[in-house]
């Protein structure tokens, strides 16, 4: 089975890194850049995971989880740079199964996918990928750092 990530992100850099790492481990990604274009891709796509970030135009990752957690159990982790304790309760409050804060390490976020991923899709068995580079992605300088 091939995974559906629907991914949700306004940071064209950080974006199109993510996406192609989520691709090089064989995910189907669908990239959105607008929080208020999230539903719709959401009900076509039919996504198993969603990872979104907090600050997006128009509408931002908590009211998108909200909104998702009205009718939908698909997993969810938030990625952003807002890192205090309160944002964090918030996301988890608003529905949230995880919280990962940026930077952030690539390896790290794919194995918090793959969880989610096991725990969720019952069919769901990811074959190993070899050449996995891990580095470091650096939100504010935008930088992609291999460690």
């Amino acid at each position: 089975m091939i995974a559906r990530i629907l991914y949700i992100e306004d940071e064209l850099f950080l974006g199109k890194i993510v996406r192609d790492t989520l691709e090089k481990e064989g995910f189907d990604v669908r990239w959105e850049t607008d929080g208020s274009k999230v539903m719709a891709a959401f009900e076509n796509f039919s996504p198993d995971v969603c990872v979104i970030d907090i600050m997006l135009p128009n509408i931002d990752g908590y009211q998108i989880c909200k909104k998702i957690r009205e009718t939908l159990q698909t997993p969810i982790i938030m990625v952003t740079a807002r890192e205090e304790e309160a944002d964090k309760i918030l996301g988890l409050e608003y529905g949230a199964d995880d919280y990962i804060t940026k930077p952030f390490n690539d390896e790290e976020f794919l194995l918090r996918v793959k969880a989610l991923l096991k725990r969720s899709v019952p069919d769901f068995n990811q074959k190993e990928k070899g050449n996995l580079k891990i580095g470091r992605i650096n939100f504010k300088s935008k930088e992609f750092v291999l460690e």
